[in-house]
């Protein structure tokens, strides 16, 4: 299957999942990586790129303790085997292939380290690269049939199959937006509203047909 990923397809798959550096922030940046675990024990991948880009961020005044509490926690999530670090040895297809995004290879559109990164171990593992940058990723995924999963996508379908409370995505999602995330909606229940339950209303007109008259 190509494209971004349905609920059944990404949970219950049990293929590596690549983070770029602002999907995997998501997470970090508002101290919910044990979240993430719960939903993709085993399967995270942090390419060695995202993780020095996170590395080398620098407080900002209004905000420096929870970037270097959440290094830290980056730090820990890693050493502890919670999430693997993947690196590119250089002449390795994935290298190559990052370096062709970086520099604008492809579509003539450079793309950040992280981003790359994750697109080119996702090809080439296989895995699934998650990425909150549709723009960018989305056209590069469809041409080599690639998977892909959003923030948005991962906590819709973890409320959807009980895996994660409706409460709980809705302080998270308010935490990621204090956090200057770029949320593709105001709140939680926007985005539930607008991608939850049209999947949910099309599923059960499939179920339940109308009869011919």
């Amino acid at each position: 299957m190509r494209g971004a990923l349905t609920m059944t397809s990404w949970i219950d798959s049990d293929a590596p999942v690549f983070f770029d550096t602002d999907c995997l922030g998501c997470f970090l940046w508002t101290s919910n990586l044990l979240v993430l675990r719960r939903l993709l024990d085993g399967r995270i991948r942090t390419p060695e790129e995202v993780v020095i880009e996170i590395m080398r961020r620098r407080p900002r005044s209004s905000r420096g303790y929870s970037v270097g509490m959440a290094q830290g926690d980056l730090r820990q999530f890693v050493s502890t085997g919670k999430a693997a670090v993947v690196c590119m040895e250089v002449g390795s297809k994935q290298h190559d292939e990052f370096h062709r995004l970086v520099k604008g290879e492809f579509w003539g559109k450079r793309l950040g380290r992280g981003e790359s990164a994750a697109l080119a171990h996702a090809r080439f593992a296989p895995g699934i690269a998650a990425s909150n940058n549709r723009g960018d990723i989305v056209p590069y995924c469809r041409s080599y049939g690639l998977q892909w999963i959003t923030t948005t996508r991962m906590m819709v379908d973890a409320v959807s199959s009980n895996r994660l409370a409706f409460e709980e995505a809705m302080h998270m999602w308010e935490r990621m937006v204090q956090e200057e995330r770029r949320m593709p909606y105001p709140d939680f229940q926007s985005a539930w509203d607008e991608e939850a339950r049209p999947e949910a209303e099309t599923a059960a007109t499939l179920d339940c047909p109308l009869s011919e008259e």
